[in-house]
């Protein structure tokens, strides 16, 4: 059995096979509330079941043996998956905890170092024996937490640099990881780490940091620090965006790959997502919540793609920011040293008041001050927890629905708080599920009925625009947010959970988004904004002829899809004549005849059609709709037309011909493929699902040369399945539309 970092609920209720390789933050949860009821169900994991980074497995569960569960995923698949690599030796381990080991004391060494410079270090065994009644002073507890919330992270940030570049080398592309990985992957787990990536997150700060550790950051970068040991296969353009809980797999533990991940001018990776070895972002473009991308998904610029495997839902209009570079230094400099006063002056504050709960029980009783011992522990934490709604209203006030631009003010003040509530986040877990959680909502701002079972992540800091009604139900690590960044942009909406609702853990409510009463959210699944929708009775007018119709989707769906579908091949000049043919059919006017019955029916296939029309074969239609070809289908049906299916349809033939019914003539369009077998397999599987005859292609020998996908980066290697051509290669381009 191997386990990585994993939150592990109810251990009596787990089984795990002596097999099984448990990825990053991976959520083994016997226990699911719902309904008002806690239900325990237990867990089996079978001895040589593989589990993917930040998946979920709930109770009642069985895994089998063979099965393996994708990263961010809660549904086994037989997925294929390469033979994970085996440990390092036990020497080798033993030595990379040594080194961790290492590491560490020598980075509270020099924290102690620090501290003896300005005072004189007491000796725990003095104060709890009563051997001494003269306690250390404030200035102690002051520098104390000074040194645990700044000076020891940094040491061991800086100490984890030093051995990233002089000892433990770089992961190549194409290979295996091995024992310096493996170390490596063990000194950034140790808390210090992230604690000091999150001392000034997403501040410039973080570029420095992620350069230091060897990744390649562009300019103005917004990088709320993402988990990922191998930085050195990292790239972020200039102005992209990376926000919170986002996890960079540059080597994939299901595939076993190892590639080099890539983020594109200012392009966006939104909450929760997984970043997987081969990853591409196209520039400008927008990977959604809770989404998981890899080598062979979409990478186009300007889309909008969400899912596991991620599909296309929109285009982005993303701008650069218009901060001059005076101001963004300005107000750069200004975003780290509030970060530097929140976090670690919360830190000294909480601090200042043990030493003054320790100065008033040394004078009182040593047995008392070792009965206490536990409580005074919690004191500098629980100090920074009830600061958190005072630097809230302080910093940034009462927040309202609007848009701010990125490096301004508000961003400024609102990435400061963010700072502080990421600091703590872990304390804040041990709250969740009391009383008191829905109390310090309430004094940041939000609207929380009562008896609401909250389990949540408490991140996004704008509570005045969260409302959580009665009897609500937020499982384990999900998320409300009044927030969203687009277009370079801070953009507050507000958010609602209605009444009795059950957000699933790991669960996404998104800025602006309404979860109805009652409504379960599945786990996983996020909950998205409703946009305004035009009225149909605007449409109607605009959209008269074909001309309208383009014109729309051109306004509608992203370039480089919109050009896939309008563009031809070189300098298109097929495509004009084949529009231009049309300019040369004349209708013969035939005057005095009877039209007191005029029909356009036509009997073709032995199929009756309300009139000679077609609808030729486009590929991919799910590019442009998640209904694809079953929508296009539908509307045929309805029109009593035909319709030719391509080779290259994003749905099954079978499920295409079951839609068009008895009202609508199906038809297959086929490609005489180098593989005859698959060719003779796709006439049998067209001619069972119903079709009535095949549109043979016989003028593409070789794809032609599109120039506008080739401006456009658009390619099929994007993932969008193509039903017709499993078992085979994947073309890159093709010249059917």
């Amino acid at each position: 059995m191997r386990l990585e970092t994993v939150d592990l609920q109810d251990l009596d209720l787990v089984e795990v096979g002596a097999g099984s390789y448990i990825g990053r933050d991976v959520n083994l949860q016997p226990a699911v509330l719902t309904d008002g009821v806690l239900a325990l169900n237990p867990i089996s994991i079978g001895e040589d079941t593989l589990i993917g980074p930040q998946a979920s497995v709930f109770g009642p569960a069985k895994l089998p043996a063979n099965s393996c569960i994708r990263g961010l995923d809660v549904q086994t698949s037989q997925a294929p998956r390469a033979e994970r690599p085996a440990l390092p030796s036990i020497a080798v381990r033993t030595l990379g905890y040594l080194l961790v080991a290492y590491a560490a004391t020598a980075a509270i060494s020099i924290g102690v170092v620090f501290l003896m410079s300005f005072t004189q270090l007491p000796t725990l065994w003095s104060l709890l024996s009563g051997s001494t009644t003269v306690p250390p002073g404030l200035l102690f507890y002051a520098l104390l937490g000074v040194v645990t919330q700044g000076v020891i992270p940094a040491a061991y940030f800086l100490i984890v640099v030093i051995l990233k570049r002089l000892l433990l080398g770089n992961l190549a592309p194409a290979t295996l990881p091995g024992a310096a990985h493996w170390t490596y992957s063990r000194l950034i787990d140790l808390p210090l780490f992230m604690v000091f990536l999150r001392l000034t997150v997403m501040s410039h700060v973080m570029k420095w940091a992620y350069q230091a550790l060897g990744a390649k950051v562009g300019a103005r970068p917004f990088i709320a620090a993402p988990y990922t040991a191998e930085p050195e296969l990292l790239a972020i353009d200039d102005g992209a965006m990376v926000a919170g809980n986002v996890a960079i797999f540059a080597h994939d533990p299901v595939t076993g790959n190892t590639a080099p991940v890539s983020i594109g001018k200012r392009a966006i990776v939104a909450n929760s997502c997984l970043l997987m070895a081969g990853s591409c972002l196209g520039e400008e473009s927008l990977l959604g919540d809770l989404s998981r991308h890899g080598a062979k998904d979409i990478s186009l610029p300007k889309v909008i793609a969400v899912g596991r495997p991620p599909q296309v839902v929109g285009s982005t209009s993303q701008v650069a920011d218009q901060c001059t570079t005076l101001a963004y230094a300005s107000l750069q400099t200004l975003l780290v040293a509030l970060q530097l006063v929140i976090v670690v002056g919360g830190q000294v504050l909480g601090f200042v008041a043990l030493g003054l709960a320790v100065h008033w029980l040394v004078g009182t009783s040593s047995s008392l001050l070792i009965a206490l011992l536990p409580v005074l522990l919690v004191i500098p934490r629980g100090v920074k927890v009830l600061l958190l709604p005072i630097a809230k209203w302080i910093i940034l006030g009462r927040v309202r629905e609007g848009e701010h631009p990125a490096y301004g003010s508000m961003w400024v003040r609102w990435i400061a708080l963010e700072g502080l509530l990421m600091d703590l986040e872990r304390t804040l877990i041990a709250l969740r599920g009391t009383y008191f959680l829905p109390l310090l909502y309430r004094a940041m701002g939000a609207r929380i009925g009562s008896n609401t079972r909250l389990l949540a992540s408490s991140l996004g800091s704008e509570y005045d625009l969260k409302t959580i009604a009665s009897d609500a139900v937020l499982n384990h690590r999900s998320l409300v947010f009044g927030h969203s960044i687009e277009r370079h942009t801070l953009i507050f909406k507000t958010s609602a959970t209605g009444k009795n609702a059950v957000i699933g853990a790991f669960g996404i409510v998104e800025a602006g988004a309404e979860v109805p009463d009652h409504a379960t959210i599945a786990a996983h699944k996020a909950v998205h904004a409703r946009k305004q929708r035009i009225k149909p009775a605007n449409l109607g007018p605009n959209l008269v002829n074909l001309h309208d119709f383009e014109a729309a989707a051109s306004r509608t769906l992203p370039v480089p899809i919109f050009d896939y579908f309008a563009g031809g091949s070189g300098d298109q000049l097929a495509l004009s004549r084949n529009l231009n043919v049309y300019d040369r059919v004349l209708y013969i006017p035939r005057v005095l005849v009877d039209v007191s019955r005029v029909a356009t029916q036509k009997q073709l296939l032995g199929r009756k059609l309300s009139s000679p029309l077609l609808v030729a074969p486009i590929a991919m239609n799910r590019l442009a709709h998640p209904d694809g070809e079953l929508a296009v289908a539908r509307a045929i049906r309805k029109l009593g037309l035909g319709m030719v299916l391509s080779t290259l349809s994003s749905t099954p033939v079978e499920e295409v011909a079951t839609e068009l019914g008895d009202n609508g003539l199906s038809l297959f369009q086929l490609y005489v493929l180098k593989n005859r077998a698959h060719t003779e397999a796709l006439v049998h599987r067209a001619h069972d699902a119903g079709c009535a005859a095949l549109v043979l292609t016989v003028d593409a020998p070789v794809s032609g040369r599109r120039e506008r996908d080739i401006r456009n980066g658009f390619s099929i290697a994007s993932k969008v399945d193509l039903p017709h051509l499993e078992g085979l290669a994947r073309p890159t381009q093709t010249s059917a539309c």
